[in-house]
């Protein structure tokens, strides 16, 4: 049992090495001197898409039936309380 273990790390090592190694040997990209800096302005022709969403009235029903859940759970707690006092009277 501790021959598999010891083989399994080795094997995590290994990989881990090498990785490294190949991790470590990246070069970093030529340093590149702009001499002139300029600046197109570009017109936009259409609007921009509308990738967002309005989750307010998802947010209002959520939140209407959280409202409903807890009075039918106040209702049912005092229709319980009733019957039970009913019956201890």
């Amino acid at each position: 049992m501790s021959r598999k273990i010891v083989v399994m790390v080795a094997a995590v090592l290994a990989m881990m090495t090498l990785w490294a190694g190949v991790a470590g040997a990246q070069v970093s990209p030529p340093s590149v001197q702009a001499t002139e800096a300029t600046v197109q302005a570009v017109e936009i022709e259409k609007p921009l898409a509308r990738t967002g969403t309005n989750a307010m009235p998802e947010i209002y029903v959520g939140i209407g039936l959280a409202a409903a859940g807890a009075v039918l759970v106040v209702a049912a707690r005092r229709r319980k309380n009733a019957h039970l006092n009913s019956i201890a009277s």
